[in-house]
């Protein structure tokens, strides 16, 4: 999809404005063809309006009354109304991402914390040897790591399997 093509504002033309008045005459606006309607976001000097209804390709009326200056032969900028509804969305889905990357680091040191909550409680961690390191990885002591290659290790401790791993974080994490 061409974002910019599909979601581009009206601008076709010039408008007239009185100020407190809800009428707005345009020269060659062509706004009926154009698709305007009720809900259009008119934009005049930077101040944003709602379009009540279209009344014909150069008249329309607005919510409320336009309270800039009286003048004529001005540009403007209409956002058509589903495209300023996908642009508020798209505003406040930035402003989210934002805030979580913002509290990336947070969420994780609380993550930490949590996962090293449940270590302490799982039976599991404490029959691997497994805890949390400075890093934040997941590591397994000395005592419990057995070379199998070596016949002085002790065969009887609990060698964590990867199943036992996605079983621990899995308790950890959901």
């Amino acid at each position: 999809m061409d974002f910019t093509e599909n979601y581009s504002w009206y601008r076709t033309g010039l408008i007239s404005v009185i100020q407190g008045s809800k009428k707005v005459t345009g020269t060659n606006t062509e706004w009926l063809t154009g698709g305007i309607k009720q809900g259009d976001a008119l934009i005049i000097n930077g101040q944003f309006n709602e379009i009540d209804k279209v009344t014909g390709s150069g008249v329309l009326t607005l919510v409320k009354e336009y309270t800039g200056e009286t003048a004529a032969s001005l540009e403007y900028a209409i956002i058509p109304r589903a495209r300023a509804v996908l642009l508020a969305e798209l505003a406040v889905d930035i402003k989210k991402a934002v805030t979580y990357w913002n509290n990336r680091d947070k969420l994780f040191e609380e993550k930490i914390k949590d996962l090293e909550k449940s270590a302490s409680t799982q039976g599991i961690f404490g029959r691997l040897g497994i805890y949390i390191d400075d890093d934040g990885d997941l590591a397994q002591d000395d005592e419990h790591i057995i070379n199998p290659d070596d016949p002085d290790s002790e065969s009887e401790k609990d060698i964590a399997t990867e199943d036992d791993v996605e079983e621990m974080l899995d308790d950890v994490f959901n």
